[in-house]
């Protein structure tokens, strides 16, 4: 039997949340799970989840395959190609589980996994959602599980994709424990100018929803960060 997927803090007002996202093109929602579930799920995230390293190549996004034999000097020769190229082009270097792309079950069933994805495509997500962005077009959910360890980074991006996968707008449910600004993995979001206007640093049980487009990225993960910075991300969509 499928365990009991998370669930919305009822505490929580989505029309409150509204003007500011009007105003703002984001939000960052604080206590956004149950204690409990939020728990549950934070223990997935650390403790239950294959993670494969993942990076962009020359035919898009690749992932390490599970049990691929890399030596310590092949995987940072690795990470050091992918630093190169984030000198003139978008890359990203992190850790990822891919959870669901159509708004499809998770395939293993048996994996509490199975039990986020159908909350992320359930009524009550998608109808927070559109109440606290506005957007009634919003459908389904696409869905990945994330780990940034020391040295990952995304660089800066707006998730814009040409109205080809309709993406409305990006989510980051952060279920991050006790991490400090400084050790990086801050979600960012530069002006014209390139000046930061508003960062969220990774925090447990937190939802920030922003608009695409957006340019934005994720600073990298200082090499003294004592852990790894975790969260269920994706794109709200329309069909």
């Amino acid at each position: 039997m499928q365990a009991p997927g998370p669930v919305i803090n009822p505490l929580l007002e989505p029309d409150r949340l509204r003007p500011q996202f009007d105003r703002e093109g984001c939000v960052h929602i604080r206590d956004f799970l149950t204690a409990d579930t939020a728990a549950r799920l934070h223990r997935c995230l650390e403790q239950e989840t294959d993670y494969r390293l993942t990076i962009t190549g020359p035919q898009g996004t690749k992932r390490v395959k599970q049990g691929a034999a890399l030596t310590d000097q092949q995987q940072a020769q690795m990470a050091s190609d992918v630093y190169a190229a984030a000198r003139d082009k978008f890359q990203f270097l992190y850790d990822s589980q891919p959870m669901s792309n159509e708004g499809e079950p998770y395939r293993d069933s048996a994996h509490y996994l199975a039990g986020v994805c159908e909350f992320l495509n359930g009524p009550a997500f998608l109808q927070f959602c559109r109440r606290v962005t506005g957007m009634g077009a919003i459908q389904f959910t696409e869905a990945q599980a994330t780990r940034y360890g020391r040295g990952h980074f995304l660089s800066t991006h707006d998730d814009d994709d040409q109205g080809k996968s309709k993406r409305l707008a990006a989510y980051v449910l952060n279920m991050t424990p006790g991490w400090r600004a400084d050790w990086g993995g801050v979600l960012m979001f530069p002006d014209k100018q390139g000046n930061i206007e508003r960062g969220y640093s990774p925090a447990y049980n937190a939802l920030n929803i922003f608009r695409v487009p957006r340019l934005h990225m994720v600073s990298m993960v200082m090499p003294f960060a004592a852990g790894g910075r975790y969260a269920v991300t994706g794109w709200l969509r329309a069909r």
